[in-house]
């Protein structure tokens, strides 16, 4: 199994705002619930084909730290790497893919990580 094709859950911080805000706009609808917000569910691979596309003529790769400079330096972060690795290959976990459900259904302008990245300009960066 490669880092590069386990798929992570993202959001962008302005949509944690907008749920916040929601939250407080309408507190019935969220009193006494659990939500996991992901707006996005990619893989490190699927980061670096959206960069590459938006880059018009640069190619971008995504390669994960190695597992040895993690253990040298960030020592604690390699079980959560290699539960997030296990965790977001196929078939993925029901969970994952209600909360993505649930955050589109509840705020459907949730930016995915191409979204993202326009809206902040990336794609005249790149």
């Amino acid at each position: 199994m490669a880092a590069n094709d386990a798929k992570l859950p993202h959001i962008a911080s302005v949509d944690i705002g907008k749920f916040a805000a929601l939250a407080f706009e309408t507190p019935d609808k969220f009193i006494g619930k659990k939500l996991n917000l992901v707006g996005d569910f990619i893989s490190g691979n699927e980061l670096a084909a959206i960069a590459t596309k938006l880059s018009k003529g640069k190619t971008y790769k995504h390669k994960p730290i190695p597992l040895v400079i993690m253990y040298l330096f960030a020592r604690v972060w390699i079980p959560l790497r290699k539960h997030f690795e296990k965790w977001g290959q196929s078939p993925y976990p029901e969970e994952i893919l209600k909360a993505v459900k649930q955050t589109r259904e509840l705020l459907p302008e949730t930016l995915s990580f191409e979204q993202y990245l326009k809206w902040q300009g990336w794609d005249k960066k790149l």
